[in-house]
């Protein structure tokens, strides 16, 4: 018979701000003109992606990129999936949730 982890868990899925991706879109859009270069484009991209999340919960969570997976045990932190998975989505979750020291793609940095 499989071990089976039992327990109860929250965690949090951050996976972008209302629509900021096709939002960047249109303002590096807009910055297709005569005489502009490809700086001009990405920086107006760049510019409008720094915005701050609604409720300034990039702030609050301590969100770097997305998406982030937040995993929560007895309301205390107990890893993250920043971004792109180690080996697969399934298996990071088993390591974090197995204790088995699940460290992302960010860890250390």
């Amino acid at each position: 018979m499989k071990n089976i982890i039992k327990l109860t868990l929250l965690f949090i899925l951050f996976i972008g701000c209302n629509g900021v991706t096709k939002k960047s879109l249109y303002e590096g859009i807009r910055e297709f003109k005569v005489g502009n270069r490809v700086g001009d484009i990405s920086h107006a991209i760049q510019n409008y992606n720094e915005k701050k999340s609604p409720d300034n919960y990039h702030e609050i969570y301590e969100i770097l990129n997305v998406p982030t997976f937040i995993f929560y045990r007895k309301e205390k932190e107990i890893n993250r999936i920043v971004e792109i998975t180690i080996e697969t989505l399934e298996k990071d979750i088993f390591s974090i949730l197995s204790d088995s020291g699940y460290e992302n793609a960010y860890y250390g940095f």
